[in-house]
């Protein structure tokens, strides 16, 4: 390791000479985009000095690729390529996954035209042959700093490593991992470089065994949000530098790694040697495992004891919370983001002890209050918190929709056209094959399109959340009323005309309230609901039916059922948030059979084959758990998500604004 620090003082002269400035959010324009010029240490690539200049792409035989970043045949990848196992990640060009308008905050739009034809390097080898190459070979400094700053890993000579994997695991096969590097542009133009592990070459049993780390969940994520705006609470987001490489490994998780690309080295008797892994680094498999562990156990662990003092959830296991009297820090925990909801954050308050643990055992960084999470915009509008996704739908519409596309798309109120089920039942009528188009690159785009369009209907577009599910159902067999500009792009067009829109929740008291809804088929039915919270869906669902109904009542017995499980679910988690429920929640239901279905065995000649498991929702009532009132279908906002409105203005200015809560 020794041998690898040299020559900071040269890399950072290049650096400044060569680097164009870039104005950065919030900071100067003239400054560095690169952090790597705070580095202590500086590698030099295959024991050569830094170029000059930046060197150019080489015009070789594999400039005739589609793919800049291919490999020439025979490059030194440290084992990448050579790796039957090995899968390198897919990059797609910067333009294709930065927002057209990217910033910090989201809804602080900054435009960064530079990076738009910027497309990022796969390999040591091809980031070296970059015009940007100080940038990056600097960014893979601050990398390795990160790395021996933590003592991620430890030299060995190969021959002790050898001896060593003989005697731990009683003759298991000797195995060095390889390692590779991956680039990344930054928003703000910064160049990131990260060392990731081959984790496809570790053996189960042997240097790992449980892979498992839980994640918070979009629906934790408006739990917390309608919390805040119930209360009136604040928020921070903190945000944990290298998190993986501030966790620790078992003693039993033995992990040898090559040296990385582009840097070799020996020992000091001339033999080849390897790096022991002691920290979780990026590509472990149980990485983000170990790092949970060692993270959430300082954050229950009592304050006296040098932990943060709070107490976990138990029905949503990223979620802790600490009150005192009435000051009050609730915490979400994804990966390394953390989101910290509290009531004070003056001097000595449970969130300024929090804080000031948090920065003192760990390295993290506060990254002001809370504006994004997961590509969410989060914006206070006076007592209201709106959740919105206007900078992710510009980058969808720039991929998929160019101007010639959007121009011939008029304005959608609909997220589909009149003829959307006519065009889904012929699509699904026949076998795949004889519906698929001539073009595969229509298919493709097709398939990317509905996936991104699905990403959207789990978050923050709940009014999409049917027409989606139905376009996902012909995913093997598109006909042409689907693709082009067919009922996949009407609903990229529709978010479009619609982008400013979102999950509003209010402050106030709220009751919790469940919707269900079912739409009777010949064959499968299909259930919908929704939870509605602080003035806005917390949670909705749309799925087909496991069996066949043979009734309306049958099929809305079993749709309540399964809406009746999120029903039980809300109540214990806020519990245990301090908002204990004292009424029953209501589940609100439009077929007066199966209402009297839910509180009775009534109807036993034409219910008496329904299995057991759907009549879950009797025992809730006669644990007077939930009570089940009968609501007129025009009122029932679950019907959004069953069946395709035909009324327009019903659409527009009923079921979607009650949902979503727009005024």
């Amino acid at each position: 390791m020794d041998k690898l620090i040299k020559q900071i003082a040269s890399l950072n002269a290049q650096l400044q000479a060569t680097s164009p400035s870039r104005p950065r959010p919030g900071g100067n324009a003239g400054a560095s985009p690169c952090r790597s010029t705070r580095a202590t240490c500086t590698v030099t690539p295959r024991g050569q000095a830094p170029p000059s200049t930046p060197p150019s792409f080489v015009n070789d035989s594999r400039d005739k690729s589609p793919f800049p970043w291919d490999e020439a045949p025979g490059a030194d990848t440290n084992g990448e390529e050579d790796d039957p196992a090995y899968a390198p990640p897919h990059f797609f060009p910067i333009s294709q996954r930065l927002p057209s308008r990217a910033g910090a905050p989201c809804h602080v739009p900054i435009p960064i035209p530079a990076l738009a034809a910027t497309i990022d390097p796969r390999s040591h080898r091809q980031a070296m042959k970059a015009p940007d190459a100080v940038e990056w070979q600097a960014a893979e400094l601050a990398e390795l700093q990160n790395h021996m700053a933590n003592g991620s890993f430890r030299e060995m000579n190969r021959g002790d490593a050898r001896r060593r994997r003989l005697a731990d695991s009683h003759g298991a096969d000797f195995n060095v991992t390889g390692c590779l590097w991956v680039y990344k542009t930054k928003r703000d133009g910064r160049r990131k470089a990260r060392l990731c592990l081959n984790g496809a070459r570790q053996q189960e049993g042997v240097n790992y065994d449980q892979t498992y780390s839980s994640t918070l969940r979009h629906s934790s994520v408006r739990v917390l949000i309608a919390i805040q705006a119930r209360l009136g609470l604040k928020s921070r987001r903190h945000d944990l530098v290298a998190a993986f490489l501030q966790g620790s490994l078992l003693d039993d998780e033995v992990v040898f790694m090559k040296y990385p690309p582009g840097h070799t080295e020996v020992g000091t008797d001339g033999k080849d040697t390897v790096y022991l892994v002691q920290k979780p680094i990026y590509g472990l498999k149980q990485a983000g495992r170990r790092f949970q562990h060692d993270f959430f156990a300082w954050l229950k662990l009592p304050i006296d004891q040098g932990g943060a003092g709070f107490t976990r959830c138990k029905k949503e296991l990223c979620i802790f919370t600490r009150c005192v009297g009435n000051d009050t820090v609730y915490l979400g925990v994804y990966c390394d983001d953390i989101i910290a909801i509290f009531s004070d954050n003056d001097v000595g308050s449970v969130y300024d002890v929090f804080r000031t643990a948090l920065h003192t055992r760990w390295k993290a960084e506060d990254e002001g209050e809370l504006s994004d999470i997961l590509n969410i915009c989060v914006a206070h509008e006076g007592l209201s918190i709106k959740l919105s996704q206007p900078m992710y739908i510009d980058t969808m519409v720039d991929r998929y929709l160019p101007d010639d596309k959007l121009q011939a798309t008029k304005e959608q109120k609909t997220p589909y056209s009149l003829h959307f089920k006519d065009n889904i039942t012929a699509a699904l009528a026949g076998p795949p094959a004889a519906h698929l188009p001539p073009d595969p690159a229509l298919i493709a785009e097709y398939q990317s399109l509905v996936g991104a369009l699905l990403y959207y209907s789990t978050v923050t577009w709940p009014d999409i959340a049917y027409p989606v599910a139905m376009l996902c159902r012909c995913i093997s067999r598109p006909t042409p009323a689907l693709l082009g500009l067919g009922e996949a792009q009407s609903i990229l067009a529709y978010l479009h005309h619609t982008r400013d829109l979102g999950l509003c929740y209010t402050s106030g008291h709220s009751e919790l309230e469940t919707f269900t809804d079912s739409d009777w088929a010949t064959r499968r039915s299909t259930s919908g609901n929704t939870v509605q919270w602080q003035g806005c869906t917390m949670e909705w669902a749309f799925t087909q039916q496991t069996s066949v109904a043979l009734s309306s009542c049958e099929a809305e017995i079993m749709a309540a059922s399964e809406a009746a499980k999120s029903t039980s679910y809300y109540p214990q988690l806020f519990e245990e948030l301090g908002f204990a429920t004292l009424n029953p929640t209501t589940i609100y239901m439009d077929n007066k059979a199966a209402v009297d279905l839910a509180y009775n065995q009534e109807h036993h000649r034409r219910t008496k084959h329904i299995t057991r498991r759907h009549f879950f929702i009797r025992e809730l009532v006669e644990d007077q758990s939930i009570t089940v009132p009968y609501i007129r279908s025009a009122d029932n906002i679950a019907d959004f998500f069953t069946k395709i409105l035909s009324n327009k203005d019903f659409f527009l200015f009923r079921l979607r604004d009650i949902i979503m809560n727009i005024a």
